[in-house]
């Protein structure tokens, strides 16, 4: 019995309710079963956990993991299932996907969940409560009934090789991206470690792609939308760790607690120069070569355009909050970093500047990476000088370099 395969049901199906969340919250977390289990293993692996063999458990989706989620997906007892003594949690009579445990069927995503493992439990459902109470109206007619694709509970545990397969681009993370109807959130921590891992960098990137809307959120709130559109407001130092983060995105040291996975990021996001290399030499084999021949701060190089692309995407993300809160200075940097930037917005970063000779330095850095034809006007009428140059290169070069014909 413990073997057997149920009927598998689609990745793009294998949401989680927001209520059901919830209720693995309360079950679980609220009771202190999970934090109990947690401090029970520490104790029983601390010589392990001091020798870095084994990593320290605590509340966060790892752990749920560990405890729930994989033995409950599977026939058999298991502490979990003793714990829930009302028999809530339906039994499993195969091996599958959490998500398809309870519910078999499947389910419609409203959102697609781009998150850290390492988040508290408790702290990603309130962070995703929260964008609940804004947006369920546009997709459901209850707030508990909007769907969320989370990866711990979409995926078998027990196979995740196979279910991720050879080619993040095609697989079911890509599926779950483009059937969410309400687009996709990512879910930071205190520390913003999404910034730093490959799954959350790839998985963004593909959301621009797909021309899915997109939304960075925390316990505390949105970091994408204003607090006066009826938003939950986010605290400064939240909003200021975050753009910290952002602007030292670097997909060279991002991490993956899988090491295939990143060499196979690695190779989908390299520059487009060099990616019938990598194939023909295969990921793993290239980076590593690159790596012992250059050095890892090299492989900065190789990403230039990606990490270009992140920053670019994650900038436009934060800005509309920036501007709403008046921080100019930060909204002024989010532009250098390619946040797209209307003329309205730019005239009110310039106007902001106390001293001429900042405001003409941030134009004409705008100026060399300006894609936009109606902004390069713009930026001329506001003083930007088009002689000016960044290592020799002028705007007209840089332009031209990057085939913006029109700028």
């Amino acid at each position: 019995q413990g073997s057997t395969k149920l009927r598998t049901v689609p990745h793009s199906l294998r949401g989680m309710a927001l209520g059901q969340l919830q209720h693995l919250e309360a079950v679980f977390v609220r009771t202190g079963w999970l934090s109990a289990r947690c401090e029970s293993f520490n104790a029983e692996n601390a010589h392990a956990i001091a020798n870095r063999t084994k990593f320290r458990q605590d509340t966060n989706l790892y752990a749920l993991d560990t405890f729930v989620v994989t033995p409950m997906s599977k026939p058999d007892m298991c502490g979990a299932r003793e714990h829930d003594e009302q028999q809530t949690i339906a039994e499993a009579r195969g091996i599958s996907s959490f998500s398809q445990l309870v519910n078999p069927f499947g389910l419609f995503v409203h959102c697609f969940v781009s998150h850290f493992w390492g988040h508290g439990f408790t702290s990603t459902v309130t962070a995703l409560d929260l964008w609940a109470d804004s947006n369920y109206d546009k997709l459901t007619s209850e707030k508990e009934a909007l769907v969320y694709w989370i990866c711990l509970f979409a995926l078998n545990q027990h196979d995740v090789a196979e279910e991720v397969g050879e080619n993040p681009q095609q697989g079911p993370f890509n599926a779950a991206l483009a059937q969410a109807t309400g687009g996709a959130v990512m879910v930071l921590d205190e520390e913003v470690k999404p910034f730093s891992r490959i799954w959350c960098l790839f998985e963004a990137s593909r959301l621009k792609d797909l021309q899915r809307p997109f939304e960075l959120i925390c316990s505390e709130g949105s970091l994408s939308q204003p607090e006066n559109g009826g938003h939950k407001a986010v605290s400064t130092k939240m909003l200021e760790t975050t753009c910290q983060a952002l602007w030292n995105v670097s997909t060279a040291k991002a991490e993956s607690s899988i090491a295939k996975d990143k060499y196979q990021i690695w190779g989908e996001t390299a520059d487009e120069s060099i990616r019938s290399t990598i194939k023909g030499l295969g990921a793993e084999g290239y980076f590593n070569g690159f790596i012992e021949q250059n050095g890892a701060d090299a492989l900065a190089d190789v990403f230039r355009d990606f990490d270009r692309y992140m920053k670019s995407l994650l900038s436009t993300t934060v800005l509309k909050v920036l501007m709403a809160r008046g921080d100019f200075a930060s909204a002024a940097t989010c532009c250098l970093q390619g946040a797209d930037v209307s003329s309205e917005q730019l005239a009110e970063i310039c106007s902001s500047f106390a001293a001429a000779t900042q405001r003409r330095a941030w134009l004409n850095r705008m100026l060399l990476q300006a894609s936009n034809p109606s902004i390069a006007k713009l930026l001329l009428e506001k003083g930007a000088n088009a002689r000016a140059a960044d290592d020799d290169v002028t705007a007209l070069m840089s332009a031209a370099q990057g085939g913006h014909e029109a700028v």
